[in-house]
């Protein structure tokens, strides 16, 4: 019977012995959990603020855009306004150029 014993209590130290390994294991592998969390976490804020950043320079970007369109619709009505100017002054240029050649007896001055 004590052989018994004995066997039974081989037997239940090397239970013991496997328990603690896994829970050992355990604690090793719960904290390399929580560091692969804590790094996942750090990485997925670090993309949503890379998210959020792009999305406000793309915001700004398209503000610019905006800002250049109607500056550039301001300088086409100015060009159209000076092309205006531009074909009157060259309308009054003919007509003085026509007064002065008919006084001038017909000659052309051009």
């Amino acid at each position: 019977m004590t052989d018994r014993l004995d066997r039974i209590e081989r037997i239940l130290e090397t239970m013991a012995s496997g328990l603690n390994q896994v829970a050992e294991q355990q604690k090793i592998n719960t904290t390399a959990i929580a560091k692969v969390n804590a790094q996942l976490e750090a990485s997925v804020s670090d993309l949503v603020r890379l998210f959020l950043e792009s999305i406000e320079e793309a915001e700004a970007d398209r503000a610019a855009i905006r800002e250049m369109q109607v500056e550039a619709e301001a300088d086409r009505v100015a060009i159209r306004e000076m092309q205006s100017e531009v074909r009157g002054l060259q309308s009054e240029n003919r007509r003085i150029l026509e007064y002065l050649s008919s006084r001038n007896g017909g000659s052309s001055l051009t």
